[in-house]
């Protein structure tokens, strides 16, 4: 991807649309943003008003009481996410040369526009990456979901419905999960785009694991693999418009998510009426193996949250 060619204004742009369209129709997605500065550094207006636009405000901390600014920040993701975001970053992030901490966070709350029926969850067999099965609490429901299988792929896709508007989640199960993540990683782009458009509703049996995952990962190196190195390279990074008289770069993006999956609802967070048919005419489709699941936006194909089931854990 040439991140030079594209115009900041057209990204600004889109994520002006996609934000507006979230915060008018999605009052179960939650946005927050805050940036965390040294006490006495000068951000530049041009920026603070970039901030304001995002409903980005900007508190000054002394990083050089790492507790006390960990404490802080923590607590404001406590508070902004509801309680589902408990910690945001950890004392080993914030080093001598920590000038700015830029936090944002977003909580998803859904409800299925058609819940797994509480009395048939039951234990399970589910075979893990390792080759190993265990046992899970296994969700079942059935009904008319979109659904389809590519066989170049060797994959069924799932499509489950929120009881909000153009919001979904993706169940992709392949028959080997590392090799699918390879051929993802060669053209998966265009093929998750064309996804909504290639499956149809039909009357499927379906099974999930309940689950609930939580982790943090660094996003440096994948940023770094599409082409932003310059951000990360203290000899190279420009960001002068953030603060004109500071010269400083970005030493690490840390990105956390917790996704929690039951009968009703499913909470992530960064965080009806149905049509039941006769089980004798509906296709069956068990995520009894491993799965990767996102939840997308379906108006911009904008991605929520993303990740991958692979080995139960109790």
């Amino acid at each position: 991807m040439n991140w030079a060619s594209i115009d900041i204004s057209d990204i600004r742009s889109y994520f002006d649309n996609i934000l507006s369209h979230l915060n008018e129709n999605m009052r179960k997605i939650n946005i927050a943003n805050r940036m965390f500065v040294e006490n006495g550094l000068e951000i530049s207006e041009t920026y603070k008003n970039i901030l304001k636009k995002y409903d980005a405000d900007i508190l000054e901390v002394d990083f050089k009481k790492i507790k006390e600014t960990v404490d802080i920040i923590n607590k404001w993701g406590v508070g902004k996410s509801e309680g589902l975001i408990k910690e945001i970053i950890t004392s080993d992030l914030i080093n001598s040369v920590t000038i700015g901490i830029i936090t944002s966070l977003m909580t998803f709350r859904g409800k299925w526009k058609i819940p797994f029926k509480n009395n048939l969850t039951r234990e399970a067999e589910f075979l893990s990456e390792k080759g190993i099965v265990t046992n899970v609490k296994m969700m079942y429901n059935i009904g008319y979901f979109k659904h389809g299988y590519f066989p170049e792929y060797e994959l069924s896709v799932l499509e489950l419905p929120y009881d909000i508007p153009d919001i979904v989640m993706v169940i992709l199960i392949p028959s080997n999960l590392k090799d699918f993540k390879k051929s993802l990683a060669k053209d998966g782009g265009e093929f998750l785009l064309q996804l909504n458009s290639k499956i149809k509703d039909h009357n499927v049996e379906i099974c999930l694991p309940k689950f609930k995952i939580t982790t943090n990962f660094s996003l440096e190196g994948k940023l770094q693999d599409i082409g932003i190195k310059s951000l990360f390279n203290s000899e190279t990074s420009n960001m002068k418009r953030m603060s004109p008289n500071a010269d400083f770069y970005v030493q690490k993006i840390i990105q956390g998510v917790q996704i929690e999956v039951d009968e009703e609802e499913t909470e992530g967070a960064a965080y009806s009426t149905s049509i039941i048919g006769s089980r004798s005419l509906s296709t069956s489709l068990c995520a009894d193996k491993p799965f990767i699941f996102y939840i997308q936006e379906i108006k911009y194909k904008t991605v929520l949250f993303w990740g991958e089931y692979k080995t139960p854990v109790n």
